[in-house]
């Protein structure tokens, strides 16, 4: 590993160094005001630590410590004298899934719910690049190197999973124009899913796992949901109008 006082990749300025750490056309990089003293530096000028490393696969990354050690994130804390730069989401871009058995997940969404393999790099591990409902999925087949203390997904469970449990977890959520069919397509397959209803409105919702432990959600009729809750939010505020 070393430090770097300023490196470049193609497209675009990666700014490094311990000592002068400078953005192109700005002075400042970082400020922080403190709340609290026994966890910050109060009105601190850090610079973020960088380090170049490089992965068992020998791909090159730059990791980059913004703080302190014992310090932590300022998210949440009231607005510092320093205003970071604004920025303006785009789009979602894609949805990157982990994976055992790359191929096997990769048979999945293309066989079940319809994505087409796209062209993808020429990375150095296994995956693929799925694009459908106007969404692309990366499958990326799972870094051994990286010391995790669940490698089977199951295991994060007491019991055997159940389709139920997505509900309230993290989830992928898909609308497809008839539900019925879908359910017919997960039959077929061999795919446990739930079925359940979404309160005050008569639309179902379909939820399973895909062969690795993702979460995914099915159903139709969301435009539906929206606007039935859009007019009873209106008919509760009429209703309190003095």
């Amino acid at each position: 590993m070393q430090h770097a006082s300023l490196i470049q990749t193609p497209g675009r300025h990666l700014l490094a160094g311990t000592t002068s750490l400078q953005r192109p056309h700005r002075r400042a990089f970082l400020v922080l005001s403190v709340a609290k003293m026994d966890k910050r530096v109060s009105q601190a000028t850090l610079q973020p630590k960088v380090e170049e490393c490089q992965t068992y696969l020998g791909e090159k990354y730059w990791r980059v410590q913004p703080f302190r050690d014992g310090q932590q994130a300022d998210y949440r804390e009231p607005a510092s004298r320093y205003t970071p730069p604004r920025i303006c989401l785009k789009n979602l871009n894609h949805v990157a899934l982990e994976a055992v058995d790359p191929l096997g997940l990769t048979d999945f969404y293309t066989r079940v719910l319809g994505f087409k393999s796209i062209k993808r790099p020429n990375l150095p591990f296994e995956g693929s690049w799925l694009e459908g409902a106007g969404l692309l999925v990366h499958i990326i087949a799972e870094d051994p190197s990286v010391p995790k203390k669940i490698h089977n997904w199951k295991e994060q469970y007491a019991e055997q999973p159940a389709s139920w449990y997505i509900r309230r977890a993290n989830h992928l959520a898909f609308e497809v124009e008839d539900s019925d069919a879908m359910e017919e397509r997960l039959v077929h397959f061999g795919i446990e899913y739930t079925k359940a209803i979404v309160p005050d409105v008569d639309v179902a919702q379909l939820f399973f796992y895909d062969p690795e432990g993702h979460g995914i959600e099915v159903g139709c009729d969301y435009a539906k949901v929206a606007d039935t809750l859009h007019s009873k939010a209106s008919t509760d505020v009429a209703a309190v109008a003095p």
